[in-house]
This record gives structure tokens, sequence and C-alpha cells, in this order.
């Protein structure tokens, strides 16, 4: 919003399918430990690079000279960080990824990325530590990067950090670009943020906010390019199939942003309610959006229509706005904003709206657009940041979004003009320059009523598993005129009797499992029908039960041979239902085989073939409900082929000394022929390395080796053989 007077003040799944959720930003109080909203351990040692100072007075100055009239909230910054630039560090078969950036003239970051891609089942966390304005964002998912682009919301403070957890495996497979380290403007400038709308505003839950709450729950703040707050609104269509439009000034963008990274913040409300005042407090745990696709636009009424690429269906306390076409004027209402990108604000009018096509600003300056509804503010105003946000009628429609005005805390006049919501149905007469294509459908009607946006309540919670038991989902906020419908999938996996069903009619379902064995990807669908338009499906995936038997290589239920004293892997390539998709085992031997890893969790393990004889590998998964089957096979130890040596007569465990005597197969062996005695740590590295007679009794000295596991080996005229013994101090 363009604002003469003000212009210079400026935060498993599983990989069978994408399931969409909001990201949450969660602010940390200080005296808790940003260790406790991440579940791995943050990598302090990491890089950090830090940024270039900014003349932020010049930027701003800069922005006047220009004529940009949106609100300034940081100066984007081009960059380029790979993954080569931050840190690897490996612990067992987890890979951490770490990088951080600091900007100590800043008062906040956010970062961009590019050709982003996140490995199945990783993890991605961005967080800053600031004193009293800790944050932090997260889990994002591969699920929520769209065409590689990923953008963060504002990270107060001077500091931001991005973590990814991956398997070891998908090194190879992550991919990352920041291609931009965005400061805002810092404090002696004047915030951009929280607390930053002048005092005579009210916030949005203010009494004035009463009966508005639907309303509310579809307006968020905008970020343009990490650089520019607006405001906007989600917005209702003819088809009411929760597709996510969202209007805003086109003002807000005319300088052809990257649509990719556009950033949507949602219920960011103050947590106590000034009415008025400056807003303090808690910020609430807000949540974003990231990315959306151009639809329309068109200056002389200047709006704009973007479609965001994640879903909204599913999400609670999110709302589509309903609009009106008509040519009457509003005779009371409200607006809903943002000023200065500060928490959701409301205003309130109670005289007539004034269609002006020749709206000028009391200082004669021109107001972005042509054909406004001016309205003059009863309680609250709005403030630069404002711009795009709806303007409500008494009927709780959209009737325009903001262009600019007169209004402010102080101003001595207080309207504001509105783009005309029926001047942008038909804006240009094009499918890109106008409103009718995308929110008419084909009853194309003069209004639409806000709905609220269904979803799904259910037992599980925030849960992915589904143990046992019977299980309630419930869908919530069914639109008018519309009947319901629901399936399990697959059916075979749950009860359909004892009052349990796999399908069912009604906004209830209560399910259960066929039996304790039930073990599978499952899902629930809600249908919502209406005669004459097109269904809109819910659903809630989850894993059900324990999980299925790890596939392995080599298969389970296998016979295989290994030579005496080799060793060889069992891998596992395949699992379902365990968290995030890592297919970590629990694994044990018995028999004539051992575990080189004893105590290992992982995809794979090493065994080794200790004498000859039958061995047994086996291997499980585990999940919140239990172990899978057990994945086992055996193995069939049996002597080298033409071994020639032998090694007899080793104690183990041993402590100070090996007793050790080596025979030959080798026909006319000398009564002086020696061979050749290493003995290996785990590691490779030789400890000790010395010749003996064959066919004598020897007893080896290891006195000064620590205990664990040893590999003894034995050499001979190229003939080799290698036993393991185990020291114990």
């Amino acid at each position: 919003m363009f604002k003469f007077s003000t212009f210079l003040l400026l935060i498993l799944l599983f990989p069978i399918s994408k399931i969409k959720s909001q990201v949450i930003t969660k602010q940390v109080a200080q005296s808790e430990n940003i260790q406790d909203y991440i579940p791995f351990n943050l990598d302090l040692s990491a890089p950090k690079f830090t940024q270039s100072p900014i003349n932020f007075t010049k930027v701003l100055l800069d922005d006047i000279k220009n004529n940009i009239t949106l609100e300034r909230i940081a100066v984007k910054v081009e960059t380029e960080y790979l993954n080569n630039d931050g840190q690897f560090k490996q612990s067992s078969n987890e890979l951490i990824w770490s990088i951080y950036f600091e900007a100590p003239l800043a008062n906040s970051l956010n970062i961009t990325m590019k050709d982003l891609k996140l490995p199945k089942g990783a993890l991605m966390y961005i967080f800053s530590m600031n004193t009293g304005k800790n944050m932090v964002h997260g889990p994002v998912t591969t699920n929520d990067i769209y065409d590689g682009y990923y953008a963060t919301d504002i990270f107060n403070g001077q500091n931001i950090g991005v973590i990814v957890k991956m398997n070891v495996s998908q090194r190879e497979e992550f991919r990352i670009n920041i291609n931009s380290v965005n400061q805002g403007i810092p404090n002696q400038q004047n915030n951009r943020n929280y607390g930053s709308a002048g005092s005579c505003n009210y916030d949005v839950n203010c009494s004035i906010g009463s009966g508005w709450e639907d309303e509310r729950d579809a307006v968020a703040r905008m970020l343009i390019d990490g650089s520019f707050t607006c405001s906007g609104s989600l917005i209702n269509n003819a088809n009411e199939d929760f597709k996510p439009f969202f209007l805003t000034a086109n003002h807000c963008l005319d300088n052809n942003p990257n649509f990719n990274t556009l950033v949507f913040r949602f219920k960011y409300e103050s947590e106590n309610p000034r009415c008025p005042g400056k807003s303090t407090g808690g910020e609430g745990d807000w949540f974003q959006l990231t990315g959306s696709y151009f639809r329309a636009s068109h200056a002389p009424s200047d709006f704009s229509l973007v479609e965001l690429k994640q879903q909204v269906k599913g999400i609670a306390r999110l709302s589509m706005a309903g609009w009106s076409r008509s040519t009457t004027p509003a005779t009371s209402g409200v607006s809903i904003h943002h000023p200065r990108g500060d928490a959701k604000k409301i205003s309130d009018y109670n005289t007539t709206v004034q269609s002006d096509d020749n709206y000028t600003l009391s200082n004669g300056g021109n107001v972005v657009g042509d054909f406004h509804w001016v309205v003059d503010w009863n309680i609250g105003v709005t403030e630069g940041g404002s711009s795009g946000s709806p303007l409500f009628d008494q009927n709780h429609r959209i009737i325009g979004q903001l262009a600019g005005g007169n209004a402010g805390c102080g101003s001595s006049v207080q309207d504001d003009g509105y783009g005309r919501f029926h001047n942008s149905w038909t804006g240009g007469g094009t499918n890109a320059t106008r409103l009718s294509n995308w929110l008419g459908g084909s009853s194309n009607p003069m209004t639409t009523n806000t709905v609220e946006v269904p979803y799904i309540d259910h037992d599980l919670g925030g849960s992915i598993y589904y143990c046992s038991g019977t299980e309630v989902f419930t869908l919530i906020n069914t639109p008018p005129g519309r009947s319901v419908s629901w399936y399990v999938s697959p059916s075979n996996l749950f009860s359909t009797s004892g009052g349990h069903a796999s399908s069912g009619s009604g906004n209830t379902a209560t399910i259960a499992p066929a039996n304790s064995s039930s073990s599978g990807f499952s899902a629930i669908y809600f249908t919502l029908s209406k005669p004459g338009f097109n269904d809109v499906v819910l659903s809630r995936f989850f894993w059900l039960g324990k999980p299925k038997r790890p596939i392995t290589s080599p298969v389970n239920n296998s016979i295989e041979d290994r030579d005496l004293a080799s060793s060889f892997n069992v891998s596992i390539n395949t699992c379902e239902g365990v968290e995030n998709g890592a297919c970590n085992g629990v694994w044990s031997a018995s028999g004539a085989i051992s575990e080189n890893n004893p105590s290992y969790v992982g995809p794979s393990q090493s065994y080794y073939a200790d004498y000859q004889g039958l061995g047994t590998w086996s291997t499980y998964t585990t999940n919140v409900c239990g172990n899978s089957p057990t994945a086992s096979g055996d193995i069939n130890v049996k002597p080298p082929f033409n071994p020639g040596l032998q090694v007899i007569d080793v104690n183990n465990p041993v402590r100070d000394f090996v007793n050790l005597s080596v025979t030959s197969q080798k026909k006319n062996v000398s009564a002086t022929s020696k061979f050749d005695l290493q003995i290996i740590d785990q590691n490779g590295n030789i400890q000790l390395s010395k010749s003996y007679l064959i066919g004598q009794n020897h007893q080896i000295n290891v006195s000064n080796l620590i205990s664990g596991m040893y590999y003894l080996r034995v050499a001979n005229e190229g003939q080799v053989t290698t036993t393991k013994i185990f020291i114990t101090k």
C-alpha cells in the first residue's frame, strides 16, 4: 500500500504417496532449548557465513527515487551456496548437512532456494538462535518442494541455520542451492514485523472482529522476493472445490517476482489482542505455504490472482472468502490485513462506500488503478503492507482489494481506495486479465459465500501410525449442500463387524483393524458431493500396524555357502511402515557366524564366518506399533577350496596370550618352513607382524592390545587364511 506520509518508515511420512501438510513455524521461548524442537542432533560446528553489511538507508531512499510502492521488509542479496559449502557429518547410518548465516546489522533473515532436492525420508529444518526470538521451521520434506524451489518466511534476529538429515546412502541424491540470503531492515530504520503497525490499529481478535472469524481465516501475509510484504486472501470460486486461489493487489506483483518463492503466512495473530495498541506478547504458531502459479491481473482495478501450489483443503482453521460482483455500494463491513507486515488487524466502516474512477490522495498524489471503492474508516486504519487485503461488505463478501489511500494513525483523512471486484471480474477481457475465467465456473454467479475449509479430525492426532483398537475420523466443516460418504483402503485390512465398517455415509467413520496382524499403508477418504458440482475428496493417510517384513539381499529363507573366515554383507533392499522410509534393521546372528558390528542398527550388517557349520542371520524393522516379522537366512560355512593352511588350537576369548598352531595340507613341508602372522584391528591397522614355524605350538603375547575383536592373518607361499580372536581384559 502506497503511503506518502509513512513511506520512509518501513518453520513418518511415507514414500508411497505425497502427503501434504502445512509447515509450522514455532517460536521457542528463551528459556527453552531449540534442540527439543528438532528430532536429531544440531551440528553447531558447521560453516557460518557472515553476510556483507547493507546500507539500508540508501536502499530506502532508492525506493523513493524509483517510485517503489511496496512496504519493504528486507533487502534481497543474491548468493550461491551449494552442497559443498555446508558440512556433512556422519553418525552411524545418519548423515547431517548443516550451514549457518549471520548478518550483524540486520533485523531479520530469510532465504530462498532453487535446485533443491530432498531425498525420500529426509527432513529439513530452518532455525534461528537469537536472544528472546528463537524460531524453528519444519520439518520440510520432499513433499513440500515444488519444481526445486523453496523459500522461508522471516526469521527475527541476525542468524539463521539450515540443517538436513538423511541416510548416508542418500548423499548423492541431495542437492541444494541457497540463491539468496535476504537481510531485514534493522531496528533503527523501524521494525518491519511484529509490533510495527501503528498504535491506532486493532488486532483481529478484538471484539470488533467478533463474527468475522471465517473471513479472518482466509487472510494471509505475503512475502515477495524475500523483500516486500503485502496482504491478500484465499478466495472461493463458483465450483466451491477449494482450489487455492489467492487474491491480492496487482501493484504487489507487477514487478514480475518469482512466483515459485512467494511465501504465504497464515494464522499470524497476536496472542494478546490490543484494542487498540501495538501487538505484544506471543505471536502464536503460524504456518507458511510456499510457491504459486500466476493466473490473472489487471492494473486498472489493481488485482492479481495466483493459485497456491499447495492444497489448502484438509488444513484446520482456514477459509475461502466469498465475494460479490454487485455494483451496488456496500453500507458497512471490514477489512482484514497485515499493516507493515505485523500480526493480523481489522478495520471497520459503517458508512456507504463510494464508487470513484478518479480517486486521489489528499496531497494530490495518484492511487494505483482507476476503479475504486472508497471507504471511510470508523475503527482502525490501514498502512503499508495492507496492500492487497480484502474489503468485505455487510454480507461478509469481498468487494475489492486495497490499492492505497490516505488512512493511517495520526492522518487527518481516513479513507482508502479498493480496486472494485466487479471491474476485475471482466478485467481486460482475457483469461489472464479477468477473474471470471477462474472464479466463475459454468454458473457465473453474482455472489459466493465464505466457506470454511473442511478437514479430517481423528484420534490419531498428529501421528502417522494406527496400531490397534477403534479409531474415529470426523469430517469438520462440511460445505452447505454437500452430502458426505467415506471409505477406507485397502478395505481388507479393516473390520466389517462389531459396529465397524470399511465404508459408509455421514461425517463420522468408526473403524478398526480386521485382526491383530493387519498391516499396510492405508487411507481414509471422505467424498463431498453436490449435484452439478465436482466432488471434493479429502484423505488422511496412515500406516496400519507393525512394519512389513523387510526384503533383504540375500533373500529371506535363503541358504548360501560361505568360506570359513570370510566376511559377507546382508542388506535391506526394501522396507515398509517405518518412520521416514529409513530401512534400519535390528540385526542378530547365531551358530557358525557372528556380527562384525554388534548392536549396530542400520540398513546392512557385515557378518563373519567363524567356523565350519551352519549359521543364521536375521533382521527386523520397527515402528511405534512394534516389530516387523523377522527376515532371516542360513549360511553354510565350509572350508576354503584349497586352504593350504589350517589354523588350529586358537583360544577364544584371549586375555594376554594367543595359543596358536598352524599346519599345512601341502606334502613335504620342511621342518623349518615358516608362516607369516599378522594381528589386525577392526580399522585395518596391523598391531603385530612376525614369522613362526609351521607345525609347532606358539604362545603369542597380546597383553599390550586393548579389548575388542581382531583378525588373525596367516600366510605361507601365497596361501592365506584368516580367523577372528576376541581379546578381553
